[in-house]
């Protein structure tokens, strides 16, 4: 039974078990999983040599019981694969099922539970809060469930998890995609166009970031703002975009070696004829994004998007190569490692020779072969 839904401290709940959210590669680094590594280091230290042995699973928890007859016991519970990427909805009821079925063989007797997967997770409440009252609900012992610090009062009555649950099981995916903004999704049907041609470069964190400014710039609404950063221009609310279109199903995130790949989820095809009335409209912008990054990788992204940032933010009647050449390096003299120069300036000429601005041309730019072709 739900005993109560509140905001606070969980290690003051008086719960015999308490639940610690973790990833599965023996780092407790963040959140509450913190916490429990400072308070109960032996608890960590079998986490940490489970992980080594390849036990620790997504959406598979399992009970440490403490050596001390005073300290409670912990579910772990793998929200994640690995402490840098956003948790699944899917793991989390996964491991709720889990949790119920085994909840009397592990010998709960009360427990307390976080928002499972928010946070540096990256979901929402609105999502895992009623995922979590919909399975603990089952169980016959008391329950205290925690919300993320900030969430309003009417998110954690009864009558929101229960029946903001229902809807989403009735409509599913629907419910969701009516509260995503269409040119959010536009970003993924160039991400999906990419993907599926024969020769691309992954996309990764970086390359998404930069394919969000471009297409912003194009005209599509996104409604993102840019500013300079250290590695082209950066929109902070782009990681809030990211984790509506990754709680939707519309978008995930994949390890790949050592990067993350951005690919389109599972729901995304599922979903994607209901936005070709809207995409139709942007289609030369999506096009014409789809293009540039074909030709580029992580490094030629990063410049050929400073240098759009530049010249747009230049805007000047008049200017030339050298002129937006001169205010990239200025911006970057500080970055490490150093952009190559030369690279740069075959970026400008290229980015003119495919008609993305006009600039006069500057007879010393340090041009060499055309790398984006």
């Amino acid at each position: 039974m739900i005993k109560k839904v509140l905001i606070g401290d969980m290690f003051n709940s008086e719960t015999q078990t308490l639940v610690n959210t973790v990833n599965c590669v023996g780092i407790m680094g963040k959140g509450i999983a913190a916490e429990f590594k400072k308070r109960y280091p032996e608890m960590f230290d079998d986490y940490v040599t489970r992980c080594q042995r390849g036990e620790v699973k997504p959406g598979v928890p399992y009970l440490f019981k403490m050596s001390s007859l005073f300290a409670p016991q912990v579910i772990n519970f793998p929200t994640k694969s690995d402490w840098r990427v956003a948790s699944r909805v899917e793991d989390i009821e996964e491991g709720l099922k889990i949790l119920v079925s085994k909840h009397k063989e592990w010998g709960v007797e009360s427990i307390a539970v976080p928002p499972l997967g928010c946070g540096n997770g990256q979901l929402l409440w609105e999502t895992v809060g009623p995922l979590i009252y919909k399975y603990l609900s089952k169980l016959d012992i008391p329950v205290k469930m925690y919300a993320p610090y900030g969430t309003p009062p009417a998110q954690l009555t009864d009558k929101f998890l229960s029946q903001e649950y229902n809807l989403r099981d009735a409509k599913s995916s629907e419910v969701i995609l009516q509260k995503l903004e269409p040119a959010w999704v536009a970003l993924i049907e160039i991400v999906h166009r990419i993907e599926k041609q024969a020769y691309h470069e992954p996309v990764g964190r970086t390359i998404f970031q930069k394919i969000a400014y471009v297409a912003t710039a194009l005209g599509i609404p996104t409604g993102l703002g840019y500013v300079r950063g250290s590695y082209g221009p950066y929109c902070k609310e782009l990681n809030d975009v990211k984790k509506r279109l990754s709680n939707s199903g519309l978008l995930q995130e994949e390890k790949s070696g050592s990067m993350f790949q951005v690919i389109p989820g599972l729901a995304y095809e599922k979903n994607r004829l209901k936005y070709q009335d809207t995409f139709q409209k942007w289609d030369k912008m999506i096009d014409k994004t789809v293009d540039l990054f074909l030709r580029l990788d992580t490094n030629k992204s990063e410049i050929v998007a400073t240098v759009l940032f530049v010249k747009q933010e230049m805007n000047k009647g008049t200017m030339s190569e050298d002129d937006i050449l001169q205010e990239v390096m200025k911006w970057k003299q500080l970055r490490r490692p150093p952009l190559d120069k030369k690279e740069v300036a075959q970026a400008i000429r290229n980015l003119g020779v495919l008609k993305w601005f006009s600039l006069n041309p500057s007879a010393d730019l340090p041009v060499e072969d055309d790398w984006m072709s």
